[in-house]
């Protein structure tokens, strides 16, 4: 009988292996949630992240992000050529250039012909490498709709870090948009940007 009751004192406590199978399903529950299926890049910080929305477009499929006032855009770029795909970020940083580009005023005047982007709101382009993988980025401002061009105190209202990431084992392009309140220059938005890695 004694023997029986040691054996018995050695049973696996159900409880406790249910809490852990439990546990697991959790947390295997919130990676799919913040780091949707589809999705080949991942980063520690995208968990700080609800995921919101996927929209299938024609080229493209974009991932929506919220977390309290900043938001992030992924798009996913899949059956591009190398040469494509430098083609597609070169077009993108001419539009940009060309949107915060001095302009001629549609109604010149004695004061001035041009309108003006101050220089603070002008944007910025980096090129980073990481652990071999290669970071395209631009840092502009944008107005309260997210478009393109907004030069003065009273049209800015985010700033806007886009970061392109080309994933060689894949083959997939990935173009990151993420937006945040407007602050002064700083190194955390463009290492948010540049802790996403290739799976």
């Amino acid at each position: 009988m004694k023997l029986l009751n040691k054996k018995n004192n050695c049973e696996p406590n159900k409880k406790l292996i249910y809490s852990f199978i439990f546990l697991i399903l959790i947390i295997v529950g919130c990676e799919q949630e913040s780091n949707p299926n589809g999705l080949n890049i991942g980063s520690e910080k995208l968990f700080e992240f609800e995921f919101k929305e996927k929209v299938d477009l024609k080229i493209q499929e974009d991932y929506i992000f919220l977390n309290k006032n900043e938001k992030l855009k992924i798009e996913k770029y899949t059956g591009l050529s190398k040469e494509s795909k430098k083609d597609l970020i070169n077009k993108q940083f001419i539009s940009i250039e060309s949107a915060y580009s001095d302009s001629s005023s549609a109604y010149p005047g004695e004061i001035s012909n041009t309108i003006n982007c101050d220089e603070k709101f002008k944007p910025k382009f980096i090129d980073k490498k990481i652990d071999n993988v290669n970071y395209n980025l631009a840092i502009i401002y944008v107005s309260d709709r997210y478009g393109f061009g907004a030069c003065t105190e009273d049209t800015v209202k985010f700033k806007n870090i886009i970061g392109w990431i080309s994933c060689q084992k894949n083959e997939e392009l990935y173009k990151l948009n993420y937006y945040k309140s407007v602050k002064p220059e700083n190194e955390e938005a463009i290492d948010f940007i540049t802790s996403f890695y290739c799976k």
